[in-house]
């Protein structure tokens, strides 16, 4: 009986040291071989580099001249600051090709393909990566030499959302055509519309 008890201790301890272990910031993984930040493990990452590069990896070999930017492709989503929710597959109001920011595809294999942006993300900013319809899979596949007629023939839409590390810049509004109480010497003709603004307006 004390024999169980002292190995029911040990399981106990054991457990609560491997869950309290170590934590982590939110920043993905990048993958082995490229270096690259994999697609699967960005959704709801909020510490993401300013010059990352992204790298998908499909399930099985790709027709890879079927790949380009018009459907691998990043935009920027309006909510910098905001928590991300985590997206289960396409997210159709933000995956918009013409928003897309300049980028480089390229394959380096028939089962991965990397997007690179031409010049850095703005820090603080969340982004969308995504994966539209127009990418198919090859003829024959390498683990099965003929795919089934079964088989999709397209590879799945899907995107995932990310913010990078940083803090955003906030933008400085246009205020131009608006004029303090400080200018109304040189206001001529003009008279006070809304006093409590503090702002003239050209009397017409």
């Amino acid at each position: 009986m004390r024999n169980l008890i002292t190995v029911l201790s040990m399981i106990v301890l054991l457990t609560g040291f491997t869950a309290c272990g170590g934590g982590g910031g939110s920043a993905p993984p990048a993958d082995d071989d490229s270096g690259a930040l994999a697609f699967s493990s960005l959704d709801g990452s909020t510490d993401v580099a300013v010059d990352a590069t992204f790298q998908k990896s499909f399930d099985s070999a790709i027709d890879t001249s079927t790949v380009d930017e018009t459907n691998f492709f990043i935009v920027q989503t309006a909510s910098s600051n905001l928590a991300l929710p985590v997206m289960a597959s396409l997210d159709e109001s933000s995956c918009v090709v013409a928003n897309a920011l300049d980028a480089t595809v390229t394959c380096s294999s028939s089962t991965a393909c990397v997007l690179d942006p031409s010049s850095d993300l703005a820090a603080g900013t969340s982004y969308t990566l995504c994966l539209v319809s127009g990418i198919e899979y090859a003829d024959a596949d390498s683990s099965l030499f003929i795919r089934s007629a079964y088989a999709a023939e397209n590879v799945a839409s899907d995107s995932v959302s990310f913010r990078t590390a940083g803090t955003a810049v906030e933008e400085i509004p246009d205020v131009s055509g608006f004029y303090s109480s400080d200018d109304i010497n040189c206001l001529d003709g003009m008279v006070l519309e809304s006093p409590s603004d503090n702002v003239y307006a050209i009397d017409e």
